[in-house]
């Protein structure tokens, strides 16, 4: 986007942020996040404005990102991943069924009881 159509844009953005807070007053903004994001958009845009005219950034297009080196894997990362990989089949965790609930208003009635005559 050149800097006259990013200018173009700016002042488009200042109008419509004018016109959310006049339906704002008036109880007619439907979205009120639109009035924030507007907001946020002028400030992107006025931010790279700013960037052009101090010449910042210029290479950040034709720099190609640097690999990132590998991590090494910690022992307990290779213990993990060796552990997921083994062919040998856990045990599965067994649950207490639970209780009916016609045993456990039984039990609340004995400990209501139990409390009354405390």
């Amino acid at each position: 986007m050149s800097t006259e159509d990013l200018r173009n844009a700016i002042q488009d953005n200042y109008d419509a942020l004018e016109n959310f807070r006049f339906q704002k007053a008036t109880s007619q903004l439907e979205n009120y996040k639109s009035l924030m994001n507007t907001k946020r958009d002028i400030a992107r845009m006025l931010t790279i404005l700013k960037e052009r005219e101090l010449g910042l950034n210029k290479d950040l297009a034709t720099k190609e990102p640097k690999p990132k080196p590998k991590k090494e894997k910690t022992k307990t990362e290779e213990v993990k991943a060796s552990s997921s990989s083994s062919d040998e089949e856990k045990p599965k965790k067994t649950r207490k069924p639970a209780a009916k609930k016609s045993e456990k208003t039984e039990t609340k009635a004995k400990t209501k009881k139990a409390k009354s005559e405390n």
